[in-house]
């Protein structure tokens, strides 16, 4: 979608720009966005110097060759001037782009560039969250806690699988480390699991 003037534009996924001005009552007295707004597909539309944003909505893994081609024209038209902002973005998936090589590439190259404005993922035990600038907290699910969960820590970079299993290790809730015998093999075999994705 892209917004003129003091407006920003959304990108969607393939077919889903004519779903959203359906739903959100584009071009009707009750619409849900301003008239200014503008549609777009990654497959198809491209930004224009007088977008004022750009807003990626749930880019997905098999769009990311349509994205990297939008990502240059702004670079290369519009620079700094034009914020890009991404919600839930999926661009990571083994069956599109691989957990190998080309996964790695494509955090290197753009995901890892990303600044997480707001973030929010459940956990079995907990949950992470960030509200920009504040850092990413991570939560223990605590029925006698205020609000429902007690804070385990807060740290400026998204902590990974192993720092979310020592967090909820020494946490109360946590296992303790008292399997002397080493016998969870499926927690050990997911831990393998989640660094060869991170190769």
């Amino acid at each position: 979608l892209y917004f003129r003037s003091t407006y920003p534009p959304f990108f969607f996924p393939h077919r889903s720009a004519a779903l959203a001005q359906r739903d959100w009552k584009v071009g009707t007295a009750s619409a849900l966005v301003p008239p200014c707004a503008r549609f777009a597909s990654l497959s198809r539309d491209t930004p224009d110097s007088k977008d004022a944003a750009l807003i990626f909505i749930c880019p997905r893994a098999s769009e990311v060759d349509a994205l990297k081609k939008v990502l240059a024209w702004h670079e290369e038209k519009l620079g700094d001037e034009v914020p890009l902002i991404f919600i839930n973005p999926d661009l990571v998936d083994m069956g599109v782009t691989g957990f190998g090589l080309a996964g790695r590439m494509l955090r290197e190259s753009l995901i890892n560039t990303l600044v997480p404005a707001y973030y929010l993922r459940t956990l079995e035990w907990g949950a992470v969250t960030r509200s920009y600038p504040l850092g990413f907290s991570t939560w223990l699910e605590d029925e006698s806690a205020e609000g429902g969960y007690t804070l385990l820590d807060t740290r400026e970079r998204l902590p990974n699988a192993e720092d979310l299993d020592e967090l909820y290790s020494s946490s109360a809730g946590g296992p303790g480390g008292g399997d002397e015998g080493g016998g969870n093999f499926l927690a050990g075999f997911g831990k393998f699991v989640q660094g060869f994705g991170r190769i």
